[in-house]
């Protein structure tokens, strides 16, 4: 995902949602009162919350591919 595209989907959706099947991860990040939140989920795993500079969340982000809620939510 492209940083321009992460960034324009946050300010609108306040929510982006990006899974990387390489390392078998899925991604959420959110406008949470104003504040970017990140968070990390392993496959049938709960998410974790993660500062934004881990290397796994840049990774994923920089070479995932956007997902919808529901399949994050599945994940």
């Amino acid at each position: 995902m492209q940083i321009s595209h992460f960034q324009s989907a946050i300010a609108k959706k306040g929510a982006v949602y990006v899974k990387d099947s390489f390392y078998d991860v899925a991604i959420r990040a959110e406008l949470i009162d104003g504040i970017l939140k990140t968070f990390l989920k392993h496959k049938s795993s709960k998410e974790v919350e993660v500062p934004q500079d881990n290397d796994t969340f840049c990774q994923v982000l920089l070479g995932g591919n956007e997902i919808t809620k529901k399949e994050y939510d599945k994940y």
